[in-house]
């Protein structure tokens, strides 16, 4: 289960078959977490929104018990969901590395098995199975948070 603390900002997914089977495998914006206290149980209420939303143009909002909030994997697919090269990443070699222009220390590979490995200094110093990880990763390295294509 992805904890409350890791989602503001990040994308995820909804796999919630009874009262939103249409959202499932669309990638959703958080835009709030909000606890819900219910007989003396936490649990997390997520806001999301659409990506890519069109000026002028109404989308609708959701809102869904963090149970139903899925991660998204990193695949190469989903990588492509932002533009690495305005966030300052460059790629490089047949590998699928990509090195920060800013932060030269620091590099990524796409790796087969749907996983990001990141280094710094050529040192290995983490794995990254989810994109919300990545995009979490990223913001502590700038300060700045990903934006969708």
């Amino acid at each position: 289960m992805i904890k409350a603390n890791e989602l503001m900002g990040n994308l995820v997914y909804v796999d919630n078959e009874k009262h939103h089977s249409k959202l499932k495998n669309i990638p959703l914006k958080v835009i709030g977490v909000s606890p819900n206290i219910n007989y003396g149980i936490t649990t997390h209420a997520v806001q999301l929104e659409h990506i890519n939303q069109n000026p002028n143009t109404y989308y609708q909002t959701y809102s869904q018990f963090i149970k139903y909030i899925k991660a998204i994997p990193l695949t190469e697919e989903n990588i492509e969901l932002i533009d690495l090269e305005l966030w300052g990443f460059v790629g490089f070699g047949t590998r699928k590395i990509y090195q920060h222009n800013i932060f030269k220390a620091v590099k990524f590979e796409l790796l087969p098995n749907d996983q990001i490995a990141i280094y710094f200094n050529g040192e290995l110093i983490n794995y990254k199975s989810y994109f919300h990880e990545f995009q979490n990763f990223y913001f502590t390295l700038t300060s700045e948070e990903l934006i969708i294509k």
